[in-house]
């Protein structure tokens, strides 16, 4: 019983105020987070048919392309991980990867723009 009594006397003379506690900057990493996935899992629904039916691959050649895209898509942010820690540090990086997924998929969406035709 003393125990509890204990545990409630320090749960009230620290409340929390979660989650408006939480930085600003959690916020636009969460946003951020979202606008990368939405946009990495379109890209993965929409490549094989892109590569089949636009670039007129096979559908062998276009699941080989798609299997190198996600053994890359894992095996990259290590590289990166390395340079932002040992050559330009975690800000810069962190800027560096946010203009380049502004650009790549500002590419995708430039490169072909018949490629919704079909819908």
């Amino acid at each position: 019983m003393d125990s509890e009594h204990s545990l409630s006397q320090l749960l009230a003379a620290h409340p929390t105020t979660y989650p408006l506690s939480q930085r600003r900057g959690l916020y636009l990493l969460f946003f951020t987070e979202l606008r990368e996935r939405f946009g990495l899992y379109t890209l993965q629904a929409l490549i094989i048919l892109y590569m089949t039916k636009q670039l007129q691959l096979q559908e062998h050649d276009a699941n080989l392309l798609y299997a190198a895209f996600s053994a890359l898509l894992y095996l990259t942010p290590t590289l990166g991980g390395y340079i932002a820690d040992k050559y330009i540090g975690f800000e810069r990086a962190i800027t560096l990867g946010g203009l380049l997924f502004i650009a790549g998929y500002s590419c995708c969406f430039f490169a072909h723009q018949t490629i919704f035709s079909w819908a």
